[in-house]
């Protein structure tokens, strides 16, 4: 009976150091690599899209820029198309 109880305490920590040691370290949320940058685009009647947004001549839509870790950005350019009578005219920002 006593070595019933050894047994199970000499096989618990090889267990414990088994699981301790199989972890895999996690990557930082602050690595360069994670930086985006997120596209927001408001129509006149208030609806919040992210690529794409149709209204009517006249009517003000808003267009914004979000992004996560902005220090790790150095530069943004933002291409806005505008389709009048089936011809497109774009124009490049850089923020």
């Amino acid at each position: 009976m006593r070595y019933r109880f050894f047994a199970l305490y000499a096989i618990l920590p090889v267990f414990a150091a088994v699981f301790l040691s199989c972890s895999s370290n996690p990557t930082s949320p602050y690595d360069p690599s994670n930086a985006k940058m997120y596209l927001l685009v408001k129509s006149s009647m208030g609806s919040v899209t992210s690529d794409a947004v149709t209204d009517t001549v006249g009517n003000t839509i808003s267009i914004g820029i979000n992004g996560n870790l902005p220090t790790c950005i150095d530069s943004v350019k933002l291409r806005v198309t505008k389709r009048e009578n089936n011809k497109l005219s774009d124009s490049i920002l850089t923020v």
